[in-house]
């Protein structure tokens, strides 16, 4: 008689394959959330940097600045379709804020995942004033150095 020789997988086997997928399997889900969220932020500059250029384009037309963003909709013969098609949320679906001030004239602001003032990383404020100093840096290829002897 032959002896049968059985073929296949170990228990030990298989939960070792199981555990290194699973593993795997975070570590992948842990970088592709870091995308997400560094994505989300750029969506919000994008979109604060969008709103600004409306609101040039209204203050050229008009000699002054909106009283609120939903005057950007409004349809002038110059902009038939309204300088923004519709006032986005932001990518966290809160509202974007517009206020003016003294200093830079006005800001408008998306005040990130928490939406709430202040925070840091993904519940950090995203002012428009501070994206106007990034467009400028990136655009020369200037980045700041830190001062020698700090």
């Amino acid at each position: 008689m032959r002896s049968r020789k059985t073929r296949g997988f170990t228990l030990i086997e298989m939960m070792v394959v199981v555990v290194i997928l699973g593993l795997l399997a975070s570590v992948v889900t842990v970088k592709v959330y870091q995308h997400i969220r560094r994505a989300k932020i750029t969506k919000a500059k994008l979109e604060v940097n969008s709103i600004v250029q409306a609101i040039k384009f209204y203050k050229m037309d008009s000699s002054k600045i909106p009283e609120s963003l939903e005057d950007l909709l409004e349809k002038t013969k110059a902009h038939p379709e309204g300088l923004l098609p519709a006032i986005p949320k932001d990518p966290w679906g809160n509202d974007y804020g517009f206020y003016p001030d003294d200093e830079h004239e006005y800001v408008v602001v998306s005040y990130g995942a928490d939406g709430q003032e202040g925070g840091e990383d993904e519940n950090a404020d995203i002012l428009s004033y501070e994206l106007e100093g990034e467009a400028s840096d990136s655009e020369t290829g200037e980045t700041e150095q830190p001062a020698a002897g700090k």
